[in-house]
């Protein structure tokens, strides 16, 4: 068996002047470590460590899966927290419009890996952005109430991006595997 790699597909997100003001306020708060902008995307589906000669058969799956798939608007609202804004251990900014065409797309992602006999996290898609990791207790609601109803970004979901993952002393490296261009 040959190497393997730590892989998850996602959609890239539009960073805005105002997500990036969100973030560096939402990096101050004590004891959370704000997302780095060139890791900001939405997972649609992570599968973990992947043997590398899986790959192309993934691939060639998540485009035949994909194709006839349209590009559609995402926008990006208000600010939350993973299991809850008083005991956080994930911040992130919500979806709006476009919730229903991004579960549909990321049901179709997670199909074609399961079409790859791959192993994916089993938990509900559950869509976000993660924008703050918690390396301690912190409470959040004030920032939670301030952000709740900005609208942070919109834009036109065009592809899929089947992404690498290295982990590293200064977190995590993401480089593109293979952009799917949706229609």
């Amino acid at each position: 068996m040959g190497e393997s790699v730590r892989l998850f597909v996602s959609v890239e997100v539009s960073v805005s002047e105002a997500m990036r003001s969100a973030i560096s306020e939402i990096g101050s708060i004590r004891n959370v470590r704000p997302s780095r902008e060139d890791q900001i995307h939405i997972t649609l589906s992570f599968l973990g460590d992947t043997p590398s000669e899986r790959i192309p058969g993934l691939v060639s799956n998540l485009r035949g899966t994909l194709s006839g798939t349209s590009s559609f608007g995402l926008s990006l609202k208000g600010v939350g927290a993973f299991p809850n804004v008083r005991r956080p251990r994930v911040v992130w900014i919500g979806i709006d419009d476009g919730r229903d065409e991004l579960a549909l797309l990321a049901d179709r992602v997670r199909g074609a890996v399961a079409k790859s006999c791959l192993k994916q996290d089993d938990k509900p898609f559950s869509p976000h952005v993660t924008v703050g990791r918690l390396q301690g207790p912190a409470d959040i609601s004030e920032t939670e109430r301030k952000y709740r109803d900005t609208v942070f970004s919109e834009f036109t979901v065009g592809s899929v991006r089947l992404m690498r993952s290295v982990l590293g002393p200064s977190g995590a490296k993401h480089t593109v595997v293979e952009d799917i261009a949706l229609l």
